[in-house]
């Protein structure tokens, strides 16, 4: 079976975002959302480790960013809150949790953490927006 790609990847981790808890997800950076939304993307820096275990697969390390308006008296905070819980059918930890190979698209994947919380600029708008780290092996 061939290995999956990069693209491929981060499609089918957008497809099961928006699968398991509702939030519209595209593996694409460009162009302006419908918050709340996520855009799978790689993490900045090294993502990608060649040869890190000993059956083949590969460890990519991608984001969900995920984004939701700014609003008044922290109702932003309270729209985003809950994709980054540990329980509940918006989080996204809980999502793959649940189904750690997304659906069957790779061997796993773990959500490691949750950083940059607060203004994100996408598409020339500024959202609210946190990004949830998925470990994944292909």
């Amino acid at each position: 079976m061939a290995q999956p790609t990069l693209t491929a990847v981060r499609q089918a981790l957008a497809g099961f975002i928006t699968a398991q808890t509702g939030l519209r997800a595209t593996a694409q950076a460009d162009g302006r959302i419908n918050p709340p939304a996520a855009a799978v993307l790689p993490v900045t820096g090294s993502f990608i480790r060649y040869d890190a275990t000993m059956d083949g697969t590969l460890d990519i390390s991608l984001r969900a960013l995920v984004m939701v308006q700014m609003g008044p008296s922290g109702s932003g905070q309270g729209n985003l809150d809950p994709y980054l819980a540990v329980t509940g059918s918006q989080s996204l930890y809980a999502a793959f949790k649940k189904d750690p190979t997304a659906g069957g698209a790779v061997h796993f994947a773990v959500v490691r953490e949750a950083t940059g919380y607060g203004v994100v600029n996408h598409g020339g708008a500024d959202y609210l927006g946190c990004s949830v780290i998925i470990d994944i092996g292909i």
